[in-house]
């Protein structure tokens, strides 16, 4: 399994349970950044480490993704699913950094 299939896979498990997978924290860099190219419901549009796990915490909603692509450096997925109880589409961009997520950026909207 490849390093972004095991951070999604991890994410996900952090959304359905509350309870952060300890490879979930591990695989984010302490300094990471997590930047919303659309309008953000958490009131800014960066995030940090911090800041992304407690969100991660508290939203319990299910949705499907998939790797749409994936190298050393960047980790591109997408996917759809109810987002305070919308349905809607996302992108995620990831950059990697001495194995870890450094920087994220992000996009969603209606999915129709």
């Amino acid at each position: 399994m490849t390093f972004g299939q095991k951070f999604i896979d991890n994410l996900r498990k952090g959304h359905l349970s509350g309870e952060i997978p300890t490879e979930l924290a591990d695989a984010m860099s302490d300094d990471l950044i997590w930047t919303s190219l659309a309008k953000s419901s958490l009131g800014n549009q960066s995030r940090g480490k911090e800041e992304w796990l407690d969100y991660i915490k508290n939203d319990n909603e299910d949705y499907s993704s998939e790797i749409v692509y994936e190298n050393d450096e960047i980790v591109v997925w997408k996917g759809a699913g109810n987002i305070n109880g919308v349905p809607q589409v996302f992108l995620f961009c990831m950059n990697i950094e001495g194995e870890k997520i450094k920087y994220v950026q992000h996009v969603r909207g209606p999915a129709t």
